[in-house]
């Protein structure tokens, strides 16, 4: 029998400060709930599981960051993407 499978609201929440994260975007950015997630990222997160998250998810946050800022790239992008 099948096993239904949820999506996890602990990882939403990862993604949403992730996104944050990778724009550029600064702990004030971050809504309340989110913060301890963008903390961990920025200081306890190695940068192969940066790196694998930009694999992931990188086009999306790419894709809003040049239509806001045409002919740039968020510096995390330099960071983690670029860097392969």
């Amino acid at each position: 029998m099948p096993v239904r499978r949820r999506k996890s609201k602990r990882r939403q929440r990862v993604l949403s400060a992730w996104q944050v994260w990778a724009s550029d975007g600064t702990l004030d950015d971050v809504a309340d709930d989110e913060k301890e997630d963008y903390l961990t990222l920025e200081y306890f997160s190695t940068p192969a599981e940066l790196a694998a998250l930009w694999r992931e998810h990188g086009a999306a946050v790419l894709e809003a960051w040049e239509k806001a800022h045409p002919g740039t790239k968020p510096r995390r992008w330099h960071e983690h993407a670029c860097a392969d």
